[in-house]
């Protein structure tokens, strides 16, 4: 059985846990480096450069799907095509715009001290994420906080290098 989301018509109210063995409350919100730490396929990738027809690149770095999902209005915002489920490449220009509305995502985490005050730009993609971010908000917003500025650095680091991004979904 695979979990559906929260926003189809149809869920099952769970993250992963039969697909990837996710556990039911919100998973550790961090940028992923090294590839070996991935436990099933439930990940986004962020590949530097464009697509090149294979997955799961050393260079690349990953966010769990669940947490990926708490800044993916950012790329459904700013990347054309963007779609939960395809990939796609990002172009400098567009990466840059991505990478501003993270770091104000970032510096707007700072000052939250309730789950009424979560910048509406921040999404809860399970039916349950909102409510697992909020059991432990001080930490889970620091963490995302510590999470987006690194994924910006990277993103930062990567157009230095490679004229676009790409981002492989699930």
């Amino acid at each position: 059985m695979r979990c559906v989301p929260s926003r189809s018509a149809r869920f099952c109210g769970r993250t992963c846990q039969r697909c990837c063995g996710k556990r039911d409350d919100m998973r550790r919100i961090r940028l992923i480096r090294n590839k070996n730490e991935l436990v099933g396929t439930c990940y986004f990738e962020f590949m530097p450069g464009e697509y090149q027809g294979s997955c799961w690149k050393d260079e690349s770095v990953f966010l769990d799907e669940e947490v990926f999902g708490l800044i993916e209005p950012v790329f459904e915002r700013q990347v054309p095509g963007f779609a939960h489920y395809g990939f796609v490449t990002v172009s400098k220009t567009t990466c840059r715009k991505v990478i501003s509305d993270l770091d104000e995502l970032a510096q707007n985490l700072t000052s939250v001290r309730s789950i009424s005050e979560i910048p509406e730009s921040i999404g809860f993609f399970y039916q349950n994420t909102e409510a697992d971010f909020a059991a432990n908000l001080a930490v889970n917003a620091k963490d995302l906080t510590n999470m987006i500025r690194e994924l910006a650095a990277w993103l930062t680091e990567q157009l230095q290098k490679h004229e676009c991004i790409s981002v492989l979904g699930i």
